[in-house]
Parts: C-alpha cells; sequence; structure tokens
C-alpha cells in the first residue's frame, strides 16, 4: 500500500523545489499539494487540515520563506500535534537556510536530522524513502538516538577547544583580546565623563592606553589595568579591577592612597567563547566584555551609595 505524503511548504518555493519534488515522489508516494488538491472555492484552512489528517507522513520544506511566514508555521504545528498524538513522522527537508539559522527560529526542528534539498531531487526522494521505509525508520531517522546526540556534542566540544587554543595562542587572538580590553575601559569612561561633563557628579579620571583610574566622590577609587607581556599568546594576560575606599586626603591623582575597605578585588583571565569572542573569567564567573564593564560600573555605583548613605544617617537595612 502506497504512503500518503503531505508536502509542507511556502508557495515561494514551489518552481524551484516543491513541484518537481512532488512529480518525483509520486512514483512511490500518494501526495497531497495545496495547489491540486484545493479546488476554486475550498477553504484553505479546511482543506489543509484535511491533507494533515490524511498523510502518513509530514515532509517539510524548510526554507527561509517558510520560517517567516504565519501559515506555514500553523502547518508544521499541526503536524506537530498529529505526531505527538499519533506517531506520524515529520520529515524536515532543508532547503537554502542554514541550521543555525533555523534554531534560531524552531530550535526543536533545528534538532531533527534533515535531507538537504540542495543535493538534488533524486537525493531528496531516496532520503524521504528511507525515512518512509518504516516506522521505526522515520522516528530514527527525524530523533537523533541520546548516543548519537551525545557524540554530537562531544564533537562540538572538541572543535570549541580546538578553536580556543588557537586563538588563545595566536596574534589573532592576542589582538582581539587587546580590542575586548580597550572595548572594557571606553565602556567604564565613557559613562563617567559624560557625568563630569554634565556637572551632575564630580569624578577625576586618568585614562591611558591600557589603564583607567577614577577618583570618586565618597572617597572612592576605581582602577582598571589591562596588561599582557607576550605578543603571540594570551595566557598570561590579565584585566585586574579593583573598586575600594581610601583613608583621605589625597594629596595627588598620582599617590596611592591608603586603602580603608574593599568592595571587589579581581583579576580577569583571558579566554574565547564558541563564537570566537572574548571572555574574562575568574575561577568563578565569566563576562563579555559589555557584561564586565556593566559589573564593574555595578560595583562603584554600590560603594558610592553605601558610603554616601552611611554619611547621610540612611539604614539601607530596613
Amino acid at each position: 500500500m502506497r504512503k500518503k505524503l503531505f508536502i509542507s511548504h511556502a508557495s515561494e518555493d514551489k518552481p524551484s523545489l516543491v513541484e518537481p519534488l512532488t512529480t518525483a515522489l509520486k512514483e512511490h508516494f500518494d501526495v497531497w499539494l495545496d495547489k491540486e488538491q484545493l479546488a476554486g472555492g475550498d477553504s484553505l484552512r479546511e482543506g489543509i487540515n484535511q491533507g494533515l489528517t490524511w498523510a502518513d507522513y509530514g515532509v517539510v520544506i524548510v526554507s527561509p520563506d517558510y520560517l517567516r511566514k504565519y501559515w506555514t508555521r500553523e502547518e508544521l504545528q499541526g503536524l506537530t500535534s498529529i505526531e505527538s498524538s499519533k506517531g506520524k513522522v515529520i520529515i524536515p527537508v532543508r532547503w537554502k537556510v542554514s541550521v543555525e539559522d533555523i534554531k534560531k527560529h524552531d530550535p526543536m526542528l533545528a534538532g531533527r536530522v534533515m535531507i538537504d534539498g540542495e543535493s538534488g531531487v533524486a537525493s531528496v526522494v531516496h532520503g524521504i524513502r528511507l525515512a518512509t521505509d518504516t516506522t521505526s525508520r522515520g522516528v530514527e531517522l527525524s530523533r537523533p538516538s541520546a548516543s548519537s546526540q551525545q557524540l554530537e556534542a562531544l564533537a562540538k566540544s572538541y572543535a570549541f577547544e580546538r578553536l580556543r587554543d588557537m586563538l588563545c595562542n595566536s596574534s589573532d587572538g592576542v589582538e582581539k583580546a587587546d580590542r575586548a580590553g580597550q572595548a572594557v575601559l571606553d565602556r567604564v569612561h565613557d559613562p563617567l565623563q559624560l557625568q563630569n561633563d554634565a556637572g551632575t557628579l564630580g569624578f577625576t579620571i586618568k585614562r591611558e592606553e591600557r589603564s583607567l583610574l577614577v577618583y570618586a566622590p565618597e572617597s572612592i577609587v576605581c582602577a582598571v589595568t589591562y596588561a599582557n607581556q607576550n605578543w603571540s599568546s594570551v595566557n598570561d594576560a590579565v584585566l585586574h579591577w579593583i573598586v575600594y575606599e581610601y583613608e583621605p586626603p589625597l594629596h595627588s591623582i598620582f599617590s596611592s592612597p591608603k586603602i580603608k575597605k574593599t568592595f571587589r578585588d579581581a583579576r580577569c583571565r583571558v579566554t574565547f567563547d564558541e563564537a570566537g569572542d572574548v571572555s574574562w573569567t575568574t575561577a568563578k564567573e565569566s563576562w563579555s566584555s559589555t557584561e564586565l564593564a556593566e559589573c564593574i560600573l555595578s560595583v562603584l555605583v554600590y560603594a558610592m551609595k553605601t558610603l554616601r548613605d552611611k554619611r547621610l544617617g540612611i539604614n539601607t537595612s530596613v
């Protein structure tokens, strides 16, 4: 008995793939395609619902147009609900779209094994025939086993480790880290300078190429320094930042005041995330450059507010 296929697709993909694929599939399957099954005046929603119910399998042509359209998402939801209740299998065919782009729209769909639509109509038909050979075979193709998922995760882990090690021990990685260090310093400096320019808060700021020194109200110091002595590796690179209260008086911005209370003192090492972007890490934490700058500023604000409330006799614990 011939199996029945429902072709879920975006209309934009009809000429390039759907129609030639439908013609080839009819040699082996009964195929439901809206252009052929719906007569003038038929309800599109009712007709599609009938096609979904009639079919044994749903062949989903996943393309950029498919992912962005409302009706196709409705069809996919209908196929998913039928699959959940009756064990029917969705067979995804990827067409002119990457797995990463699919993942942004539908992580569950991206996790399935997909047939490559750009491999040619004959190859797609062969893949669909394999997927529909038996129900168990279809389930196997559409839902990777736990061991295969673990293997894929392990492969990604090894690839990430190689990328990270390559960046950590290359001039490209050093250049990326240097730019990221500058970005942290700029993102801490600029809001403070903005307040200075507005005349609302008085900061004394000393900005150099790889360091930032800020004397803030309430006898607070914020110091940020990025250092790397190795031109071919980031293994020795450190971004050190500290926020502390000092003992007045302050004789000069170039002097080293006595630390009265430390609010935060952290030394961040350089590493890289899966996208190849710099991450700043301690033994317990990890930040992007933007997140680290925000963290430094938030500690500075907390220190100023805590000491101001204390000076004014405000009980913040109530």
